[in-house]
């Protein structure tokens, strides 16, 4: 079988996979397809999209098909809420956020060490603040960081946070690289469409600071 006929094939299974769970006859672009393969073979990935183009497949369907959690950190509140509630049936999800208590947090640490999670939502904030072990104790597959925008310095969106969210991540992937082998989290930046310049300075900030061991 060429490798034409391979990736063809693939494409199909992940096609089933898109209609029979996520109500959508189409990915909404090659781009996109290929985000979420990349995101399948364990790759790192920044996605820009053009304004009113959800983002959110990018890394709701991986987490269908991930034995791990994804752990999504978004710096809008009302963003966690909306993607709570317009969740695809198939997925469950939880969120830590400024108003989550020590028992709900215990409780979701709890559903998703029981895999009864595919997404756990947590703002930058309580992500940093969260203990290092604590992390650790989870299965994580994939981080994803939503609105990258905000991880621009010299911006006005830029948050301070994200400086302590990049020490946070890289001690994560680290302590994987270091303790287990066969274990692997990606890491999947999104953002609406921005300028190329943009693009570059939240590469070199964000991607860059957080892989590179040596920076």
């Amino acid at each position: 079988m060429s490798k034409e006929e391979v990736e063809k094939m693939e494409n199909e299974i992940l096609l089933t996979v898109l209609r029979e769970n996520f109500n959508y006859e189409n990915f909404n672009s090659e781009f996109q397809l290929k985000t979420i393969k990349d995101i399948l073979n364990n790759k790192n990935v920044f996605y820009i999209s053009s304004p009113g183009i959800p983002q959110n497949l990018c890394y709701e369907f991986p987490s269908l098909l991930f034995d791990g959690i994804t752990v999504v950190i978004s710096p809008l509140l009302p963003n966690i809420t909306l993607n709570l509630t317009s969740l695809a049936n198939c997925l469950k999800a939880a969120a830590i956020t400024s108003f989550t208590t020590g028992a709900q947090k215990k409780e979701i640490y709890e559903a998703i060490k029981l895999k009864i999670l595919n997404i756990l939502y947590i703002t930058p904030e309580r992500f940093v603040l969260e203990k290092l072990d604590e992390l650790e104790s989870i299965n994580i597959s994939l981080i994803c960081i939503e609105d990258a925008i905000y991880g621009l310095p010299n911006s006005s969106n830029f948050r301070p946070f994200y400086i302590n969210l990049i020490s946070k991540i890289k001690a994560l992937l680290n302590f994987v690289d270091t303790n287990e082998n066969e274990k692997h989290i990606s890491l999947l930046l999104l953002s609406n469409f921005i300028t190329h310049n943009d693009k570059m300075k939240i590469c070199e900030f964000l991607i860059l600071k957080i892989l590179l061991k040596n920076l």
